[in-house]
């Protein structure tokens, strides 16, 4: 039986393997996205005191964000380490050990000496726990778009992938809720041990989310290439990815970059930026966490769509909001008034980027064939979570320094990157609206093509 046959007949996997994939991936994808919020209240809070002490208060707080940055400098390298194994054999095996290795150093971060234990042990062992998070997150996003968008009918692969995007913003509403509450429990005792318990909590998701991946199926369409004796293996997927489809790499970072800056500066410039303007902090940070609950939905229903229009359509209304809403959007948080952060923050943002993100995952995967589609997913991907989430406080910060305090030359910015976002999605290939697999990706030799979808 042939490669593309076995791919065509793979849409009869049992439903209740696919509802697993999914349930896997997001859960993963909650947990990731939870720990990268109760580090970076830890970060700004708690480490600098208790983990880089003897500093001037100024140069511990750089530090410790400092080693919130490693964690993204280390997600190309997880990506291309992750991509290798998962494209040579197979999603299931990089699933489980990249949340394994998420969720136990996320809980021994709860455990960890301070300073004044271990001296500068403690900062160091620190750094080391984020680093390892940093390799494992770099391989976490694509294992868990690829095992449910391999598992999906054709006809809801846009939906399917948006689950796990979704997991994104649902963990950050879990992790700004639980650590309201453990503040609001532990009072003046939130700085001496109250800051451990969000952490000591994921293990809650971490058990779920590891016993959920041993159970998962391997991806159907991977193991239909493995079986084709036509569709040769690649020994090293990162040379042939950049090989042949160094375009694809280069047009899915761009079409990436948009919504993952504009993710990580609402949740952190904005909040910094708002409450220096005058806005109380609670009421920011509830705004945020609004915003967050309202993109779950818009980004599923764009996901949605896409599957009965197609990609391109959604994504470049995505790409032309983020052009024409982003002034409106600083002039709305440069007022300072409760109405403008609302409509800001929990309207035009979770519009914007649910446009942007909802076919986002789906898109991307369908640029690369099966064979090394873990690997190019997770170049473009990581590059563009480096970029773009990694670097979007500081970019923010400068930018507003070189306005004199106003906050458009941000705004350009983000018109900008949308723009170059949507160029990309019109240069590059989108599934047909009609339901079919993904076209021309596992030939032995595929070359690229474009369509209108």
């Amino acid at each position: 039986m042939s490669g593309m046959t076995q791919l065509s007949e793979m849409h009869a996997v049992d439903p209740v393997a696919r509802r697993r994939a999914v349930m896997a991936s997001t859960v993963g994808s909650v947990l990731e996205f939870y720990e990268f919020v109760i580090y970076g209240t830890a970060a700004a809070l708690v480490f600098p005191k208790l983990f880089f002490t003897g500093l001037d208060p100024l140069a511990a707080t750089y530090l410790s964000f400092g080693s919130l940055a490693v964690g993204f400098a280390a997600r190309p390298l997880g990506g291309l380490i992750f991509g290798h194994f998962g494209d040579r054999y197979g999603r299931k095996r990089m699933l489980v050990i990249t949340m394994a290795l998420i969720g136990s150093s996320t809980v021994l971060m709860g455990l960890l000496p301070t300073s004044a234990q271990v001296g500068s042990w403690a900062a160091v062992i620190l750094v080391t726990l984020r680093l390892v998070q940093g390799i494992a997150l770099g391989g976490e996003w694509s294992g868990a778009v690829l095992t449910s968008m391999e598992h999906a009918r054709p006809d809801r692969r846009g939906f399917v992938t948006s689950l796990v995007s979704a997991g994104g913003p649902a963990g950050i509403v879990l992790a700004s809720l639980v650590t309201a509450l453990v503040a609001a429990l532990t009072g003046k005792e939130f700085l001496t041990w109250g800051w451990r318990v969000p952490f000591l909590l994921g293990i809650v998701l971490f058990v779920v989310a590891l016993y959920l991946r041993r159970r998962v199926t391997e991806s159907p369409q991977f193991a239909a290439v493995v079986a084709d004796s036509a569709v040769r293996s690649e020994r090293a997927p990162v040379i042939a990815v950049l090989g042949r489809y160094p375009f694809q790499v280069v047009m899915g970072m761009l079409g990436s970059i948009a919504p993952l800056f504009l993710q990580s500066m609402v949740s952190t410039f904005v909040v910094t930026y708002s409450v220096s303007a005058g806005l109380d902090r609670s009421l920011v940070l509830t705004t945020v966490s609004a915003g967050n609950a309202a993109l779950i939905v818009i980004l599923t229903a764009t996901a949605i769509l896409s599957d009965k229009v197609g990609r391109k359509p959604v994504l470049l209304l995505g790409a032309a909001l983020g052009v024409v809403l982003a002034w409106p959007f600083f002039w709305l948080l440069q007022g300072a008034t409760v109405g403008g952060l609302i409509v800001a923050v929990a309207i035009i943002n979770p519009v914007v980027v649910g446009a942007m993100s909802g076919p986002l995952a789906a898109w991307l995967g369908e640029q690369f064939p099966t064979r090394v589609r873990y690997t190019g997913t997770s170049l473009s991907y990581q590059a563009a979570a480096t970029l773009g989430a990694g670097l979007a406080p500081v970019v923010a910060t400068a930018l507003l320094t070189a306005g004199g305090g106003s906050p458009f030359y941000i705004a350009g910015l983000v018109a900008v990157l949308s723009a170059l976002g949507g160029v990309a999605i019109v240069l590059t290939r989108s599934r047909q609206t009609a339901p079919s697999p993904v076209p021309n990706v596992d030939r032995p030799d595929p070359k690229p093509v474009s369509d209108p979808g």
